[in-house]
C-alpha cells in the first residue's frame, strides 16, 4: 500500500480530516508528521529563506522529517477558492511551498502536488486529478472525494464542539503536544464558535473575555504560538476563537469589501463578532512575524474597533526568537487591564 506523508502544518490544520479520508479513499496509507518541536523550527530555520514567516519555515522542518520516510509527499498550493460566488486567494506566501520544497530539496522526486485553484476548475475537480497521479481511476476517486466531503463536515462540527482542530490529528483536546486545550468548562460549547455562541461561564466570578484572533496553524500548535490560548486561561481569562469554516453570504460578499485572502476571512469575520459582543472586554492579535497578511488585517481591525467600539488590543508577533518570559509578562499585563477597565464598570 503506498504511503503519503502529510505535514501537521499550515493548511492540516483546516484540512487534514478531508485530505486522510481521500487519500484512504484511494487506497494509500497516510503518514502525518509529529508535532511541532524546537527542533522542527530549527531544521526549517535552517533551511528556509529568512523572508517566510515561522509557520512556513516549520513546514519546511516536517518536510525535512518526512522526505525518505514515504511514497509520496502530499505539497497543497491553494491558490484561489470561490465562496459564494466570489473569488478568495489563499496565502501569498504558501502559495509557492511546492516550489519552495522543490528548491530547497532537489532529490526529492515524490513531491505530490495539490493544487486547487477555482478560477480554473472546482475543488472537487482538483482531487480528482490528484486521484489520476496516484493511478487512481475516476470512479475510485469520485467515491473518495464523496467520503472526504463527508468527513470535513463532521470535522468541522467537532471542532466547534470541543474548542479545538486537534482532534484531526487523531487526539482529544489537550492531549497532543502541539496543540492547547482551550479547558471549557463541562457541558459547555466551543470557545472555536462566535462569543454569541460560546457558552464560556457569565458569572462575575469568571474573568474577562478575550478575543483571540489568529490562524489555527498558530494558535493550536504549541511550538509556534507559544501556548497563547492556555496562557491567557491560566491567567484567569476566557478565551475565545472565531470560527475559521464560515462561509461568507451572498449578501455579506457584496455589502462588505473584503480582502481577497481565503483564510483571513475568518479572522476579520471573528473579530467584528467580537466587537459586536459586549461581553468581550479585548481582543489579542496573534500572528507571525514575516506574515504577508497580517499587517492589512491587523490595521483592518484596529480601524474597525476605533470606529466602532474602542476597547484594548494587544498585537503579539511571533517568530523563531520571540522569549515565553517575555510574552508571559504582556499577556499577564494585558489581562490585568482588562481585569481593571472591568471591575470599575
Amino acid at each position: 500500500m503506498p504511503t503519503v506523508g502529510v505535514c501537521r502544518a499550515l493548511h492540516a490544520f483546516s484540512h487534514y480530516s478531508q485530505w486522510r479520508a481521500y487519500i484512504e479513499g484511494l487506497g494509500c496509507e497516510v503518514t502525518l508528521s509529529g508535532p511541532t518541536t524546537r527542533r522542527t523550527i530549527a531544521a526549517g530555520v535552517r533551511l528556509a529563506p529568512a523572508e517566510v514567516c515561522l509557520p512556513a519555515k516549520a513546514f519546511v522542518g516536517h518536510v525535512q522529517e518526512l522526505a525518505g520516510r514515504v511514497d509520496y509527499l502530499l505539497l497543497p498550493r491553494i491558490v484561489c477558492r470561490r465562496l459564494s460566488g466570489a473569488l478568495f486567494f489563499g496565502c501569498p506566501k504558501s502559495l509557492a511551498l511546492p516550489d519552495l520544497v522543490r528548491a530547497l530539496f532537489p532529490r526529492l522526486n515524490n513531491g505530490l502536488e495539490l493544487l486547487v485553484d477555482e478560477r480554473e476548475r472546482t475543488c472537487r475537480d482538483s482531487f480528482l486529478r490528484l486521484a489520476g497521479s496516484l493511478g487512481r481511476n475516476g470512479a475510485v476517486a469520485r467515491a473518495a472525494w464523496d467520503r472526504a466531503a463527508a468527513t470535513a463536515a463532521d470535522s468541522s462540527r467537532l471542532t466547534r464542539r470541543i474548542g479545538t482542530p486537534v482532534h484531526m490529528f487523531g487526539l482529544p483536546a489537550g492531549s497532543d503536544p502541539g496543540g492547547p486545550s482551550l479547558g471549557l468548562p463541562a457541558g459547555s460549547s466551543s470557545g472555536w464558535a462566535s462569543p454569541g455562541e460560546a457558552a464560556a461561564d457569565d458569572s462575575a466570578a469568571a474573568g474577562p473575555r478575550v478575543g483571540v484572533v489568529g490562524h489555527p496553524y498558530l494558535l493550536f500548535d504549541n511550538a509556534l504560538g507559544l501556548g497563547v490560548v492556555d496562557r491567557l486561561r491560566r491567567l484567569g481569562a476566557v478565551p475565545l476563537v472565531p470560527a475559521f469554516d464560515d462561509e461568507p453570504s451572498p449578501a455579506e460578499v457584496r455589502s462588505r469589501v473584503h480582502p481577497n485572502w481565503l483564510y483571513e476571512v475568518g479572522l476579520l469575520r471573528g473579530a467584528g463578532a467580537f466587537l459586536r459582543d459586549a461581553r468581550v472586554s479585548g481582543l489579542l492579535l496573534a500572528s507571525s512575524f514575516a506574515c504577508g497578511t497580517a499587517a492589512v488585517v491587523n490595521e483592518l481591525i484596529r480601524r474597525e474597533v476605533a470606529g466602532l467600539r474602542p476597547m484594548p488590543v494587544l498585537a503579539l508577533l511571533l517568530d523563531e526568537h520571540t522569549a515565553e518570559a517575555g510574552l508571559a509578562t504582556r499577556l499577564e499585563s494585558f489581562v490585568d487591564l482588562l481585569s481593571r477597565k472591568r471591575g470599575r464598570r
